[in-house]
């Protein structure tokens, strides 16, 4: 009886740490106002197409526990009110930009936020891009840029 009871805990402990595992990886639509659903036509969608690491949308923090293994939430999609919005993005550096550092033990910052305002209009479709620049020097430019047809 005790064997088959451990075995129970054993596996509703895994369940919860499988279905944990897979919520954080990657989410879906995430709307930043309250109240009820509204139509497309009255909000304004912000298309995470370059993946990146958005930390922030006018200071609501979307990170998941970022000390446990890093882990950031990257939002598909995100909808807003339309105004003027404040997203803090991040990138986490890939080894090849510390190339030039010649002291390996110096503490280096892996990962670089950028503070990107944007100004959104209601009914249209916004999308996130990177230009990342590795030589000379490294150089990474997000922006949110406004896809929708005149």
């Amino acid at each position: 009886m005790k064997k088959s009871s451990n075995q129970l805990i054993r596996n509703a402990l895994a369940l919860a740490v499988l279905a944990s595992l897979a919520t954080s990886c990657a989410t879906g639509t995430v709307r930043m106002y309250s109240g009820r659903n509204l139509p497309p036509d009255e909000v304004a969608i912000i298309e995470n197409r370059a993946k990146l690491l958005i930390l922030s949308v006018d200071k609501s923090r979307l990170v998941e526990d970022t000390t446990i293994r890093g882990k950031y939430a990257k939002p598909r999609r995100i909808e807003v009110l339309p105004g003027t919005h404040e997203v803090i993005v991040a990138l986490k550096l890939p080894r090849k930009a510390f190339g030039s550092v010649r002291w390996k033990a110096v503490h280096t910052q892996r990962i670089q936020e950028r503070k990107l305002k944007v100004d959104v209009e209601a009914g249209h479709t916004y999308v996130t891009t990177q230009e990342i620049q590795t030589s000379p020097f490294f150089k990474w430019t997000p922006a949110i840029v406004d896809i929708t047809e005149q």
